[in-house]
């Protein structure tokens, strides 16, 4: 006899969870509670894959920002030279009448800044290929974060889907257990 009551008991608290508004109209409450379930919330089985991606794509964000500051910074960099390099040029052009010492020194000056100046493009033409890089890395991570998200958003709306038939479900069953337990005139 214990154990038939044993299951009944056990089983008692989770009728009474999904059926709570049944049994209490049943078992004698005068007012009906409203007939809702509580439910739990959608929970992402996923969702630190998910956090993690939007971390990776964050970082990937960041890395793209500094090596488009590097670029900038390369391109300006090369800019100055130029307009150093032109100056140069214009200060030997309007002085004609200058020593071999001052044009030897003025040529040096040129020379040193013409070496600057390709290196300087050189690291331009790096900073491009590392932003460029940057960039097919931001695609991706980006690509990889929203297929997550999709899915998400794919899995809520089916979890939704259900929980409103389980909720039009319950309604039903309290809708019909009132229609049965009506007086009759």
């Amino acid at each position: 006899m214990g154990q038939s009551i044993m299951p009944v008991v056990f089983l008692y608290p989770i009728l009474e969870d999904y059926f709570g508004a049944i049994f209490a109209f049943l078992f004698g409450q005068d007012q009906p509670p409203i007939a809702r379930r509580t439910t739990m919330p959608f929970h992402f089985r996923m969702q630190k894959i998910l956090d993690y991606r939007e971390q990776l794509e964050e970082e990937a964000r960041i890395r793209l920002g500094q090596a488009q500051a590097r670029v900038n910074s390369q391109k300006e960099r090369c800019r100055s030279l130029e307009e150093q390099i032109q100056n140069a040029e214009q200060k030997n052009r309007d002085n004609p009448a200058m020593n071999a010492a001052d044009f030897w020194i003025t040529e040096q000056y040129m020379r040193g800044l013409s070496e600057d100046l390709k290196q300087a493009q050189h690291e331009y033409k790096m900073a491009l290929a590392l932003r460029d890089e940057a960039q097919k890395l931001l695609t991706t991570r980006a690509i990889d974060k929203k297929m997550l998200a999709k899915l998400k958003e794919r899995q809520q709306s089916v979890w939704n889907h259900e929980e409103k038939q389980k909720e039009q479900h319950f309604n039903d069953e309290i809708a019909t257990i009132r229609y049965n337990k009506a007086p009759a005139y």
